[in-house]
């Protein structure tokens, strides 16, 4: 169970990135607001906390679609088909499902198996591009291959990086962890071993630990379950093509 503390540091952040009371963070019908923290993002964001969820839009189409988001997603998640119908010719993606889980010192588990992880150094740079070769560039930006301005732990087997994982701050007070593995080593627990040691320094840090990934990966969902992260939310995102304001 996550301490008290660590949840009320997560309310905190969550009002301030959607700029409502905290006592709104799970309203008993949808909650369609403008664009607080995304600001200028063109799209839809959605984020169910409780029953029903906080949607956030651009302020210059809350007008035009707040009514419509409102009804489509008071019954629970919906599907692209319905997005359609709500965005007509601005829907440009539905992204899709994601869950959203958080660890502190009380809940995090040390990773299963003998393999170890280590913090990266600049001599480890030449690994770290090979993997970037080895994975897609979507798997490498889904990962947060781009955010290594913290500390950023890799897994190696027989002198290769085999896994690496790091994480990016959010609002001072939240690490918001990634992780890649290389597809020749997936499937054997290395993702999880990295995880955890980038997680350990961002605890060392001071900060709460959030891990996100779609409803449909599997895989990196288990890393989450193995390394007792607790599941706290479901959010959705929808890109839309809008005229510039």
């Amino acid at each position: 169970m996550l301490a008290s503390s660590t949840l009320g540091i997560l309310d905190d952040y969550w009002a301030g990135f959607f700029g409502v009371a905290r006592e709104r963070l799970r309203p008993a019908a949808p909650l369609v607001v403008a664009h607080g923290e995304l600001g200028d993002y063109t799209g839809m964001y959605a984020q169910w906390f409780g029953a029903a969820p906080i949607v956030s839009l651009p302020a210059q189409v809350l007008d035009v679609y707040g009514r419509a988001v409102a009804d489509a997603v008071a019954g629970g998640l919906v599907d692209d088909e319905r997005w359609s119908r709500v965005f007509g010719e601005a829907l440009e993606r539905v992204i899709g499902r994601a869950e959203v889980h958080y660890a502190d010192a009380g809940t995090l588990r040390p990773a299963p198996g003998d393999a170890r992880a280590r913090l990266l150094t600049a001599a480890d740079r030449p690994a770290l591009e090979r993997l970037r070769r080895a994975c897609t560039e979507t798997e490498w930006a889904h990962g947060g291959g781009e955010n290594d301005a913290q500390p950023v732990a890799g897994v190696f087997v027989e002198g290769e990086l085999a896994a690496r994982a790091g994480y990016e701050v959010w609002g001072e007070r939240i690490a918001h962890l990634g992780v890649l593995t290389h597809p020749a080593h997936r499937g054997r627990g290395l993702g999880a071993v990295a995880v955890e040691r980038a997680a350990r320094a961002a605890l060392d840090a001071g900060l709460v630990l959030q891990y996100r990934a779609l409803s449909s990966n599997a895989s990196s969902l288990r890393i989450a379950a193995r390394l007792g992260f607790v599941p706290h939310s479901v959010s959705l995102t929808v890109r839309l093509r809008l005229p510039a304001p």
